[in-house]
């Protein structure tokens, strides 16, 4: 919507508009993350699977040197790239490049837990459902270019779900007590 009301108010023309669609967003949307999927595919063909130093938090409880593996993809196919360029693809790329062949299998498991979800959703009341409906359908468009793990703490996934548990729960507290206090005085 900004760039919409942006382009109004400059005088953009209607076809300037149509082709600023195709070619930045179209592109920034399908082709960029399929693409840095490809470079994630093509490091492991070249180097092997990169295992547990993939996943930060991990490698160190395991006592594995880390690699920041969105800057390592990023400076090996981007020439002249800055030193703190992240090239983030989707974790079913980025998974491969981790695990190598177990990847799909992990990635099909992990897309089911997000059926977890659910049972928060089906817990909540109406006047919750929707904004944590919304919030999680942000946590998880991360998700398309960034790994699994990132989209479930770092984009919010997990927090917002348990937010609006809590939030929730205090909710139907505040309703039944009111509930109960309407009745006593009555």
């Amino acid at each position: 919507p900004a760039a919409v009301i942006s382009m109004l108010r400059e005088g953009v023309e209607a076809r300037a508009f149509w082709e600023y669609l195709r070619v930045i967003i179209v592109h920034r949307v399908w082709v960029s993350p399929l693409e840095v999927g490809t470079w994630y595919m093509d490091y492991e063909s070249q180097f092997g699977t990169i295992g547990v130093a993939a996943f930060p938090r991990l490698a160190q409880w395991l006592d594995v040197m880390p690699m920041d593996m969105a800057n390592v993809i990023g400076l090996t196919y981007i020439p002249g790239a800055i030193e703190s360029i992240s090239a983030g693809a989707g974790f079913v790329f980025s998974y491969y490049a981790y695990l190598g062949n177990w990847s799909p299998v992990i990635c099909i498991l992990l897309t089911l837990t997000l059926d977890g979800a659910l049972v928060v959703y089906t817990r909540l009341t109406p006047r919750l459902l929707v904004p944590a409906m919304v919030g999680v359908a942000l946590a998880l468009l991360s998700m398309i270019q960034g790994d699994f793990t990132v989209g479930l703490v770092t984009h919010g996934l997990i927090p917002g779900l348990v937010l609006a548990a809590v939030v929730n729960s205090f909710d139907r507290s505040f309703h039944a007590l009111r509930r109960t206090k309407m009745s006593v005085a009555m």
